[in-house]
Order: C-alpha cells, then structure tokens, then sequence
C-alpha cells in the first residue's frame, strides 16, 4: 500500500503521541525525578528510552506493524515495572522512598498513559480483525 493510502487515523495519532509522552515522563523522570546525581548510564538509557518511543510514534503515524508490536511491548513491559510501584504508593505498604514528592504523579500519570495506550492499541486491532499483508492497525 502507498503511503497516501495509510494515512494516520485519529486512534493512531493518539497512540503515537501517548507513546511520545511515556518516553517523555521517562527520560524526565530519569533525569531530575530520582533526587539523586544522573550518571552517564542513566542519562543514556533516558536518551535510549526517548529515542526508541519517538520512532515507535512515527511507525505508527505510518502505520507501520513493526511500531504497533514494539508499541504494545513497550507497554507491557512499562505496565509490568510501574503497576506495582503504583499499588505501593496507593497502599503506603513500601519502606522506600517512593511515594513522595514527583513519584506521586510520574508513576499514577505513567500508568494512566500506559494503559490508555495498550487499549487503544488492542481496540484498534480488533477494528481491524487480522491484519494481512502488511495492513495494521491502527
């Protein structure tokens, strides 16, 4: 298919930026939300994390099947990390420092964005029924 013919749907659009925006969060919170000196290796991972969300985010602008994987993996592994951060903050069951200050917002916000991106990712799948040939979703 051309690439005029696989032009962005608003689902996809929203699922390319929610991918951006996890990547933001990410970097900033690797950078300044830590409360603790960056070394070079975080800041690399920051750039690499950033990096890889923003090409996912263009691939699925462009519709492409490799993005909408890398998308829904990124997204599950995101949702494996933060969800029981997340549900220790909500508890208050953790002796570590999370829980106060930026963590409060990244990791609910982080989760939100998480799984408003890993539904729209299955919805548009589903929309789609299989896709052959190359077609995607979303």
């Amino acid at each position: 298919m051309s690439a005029a013919g696989r032009a962005a749907t608003p689902s996809a659009r929203l699922a390319s930026w929610l991918v951006v925006a996890f990547g933001a969060l990410f970097a900033l919170h690797s950078v300044i939300g830590r409360g603790q000196a960056v070394t070079g290796s975080g800041l690399s991972f920051a750039a690499v994390v950033l990096l890889t969300t923003s090409l996912c985010g263009y691939g699925l602008r462009r519709r492409s099947l490799w993005a909408w994987w890398a998308s829904l993996l990124l997204a599950g592994l995101g949702l494996f990390f933060v969800l029981p951060v997340v549900g220790a903050i909500l508890l208050g069951t953790t002796t570590e420092p999370v829980g106060t200050g930026w963590d409060v917002i990244f990791f609910p916000l982080t989760t939100a964005i998480l799984i408003a991106l890993l539904a729209l990712l299955v919805m548009a799948r589903r929309q789609a029924g299989t896709a052959g040939q190359g077609e995607t979703p979303p």
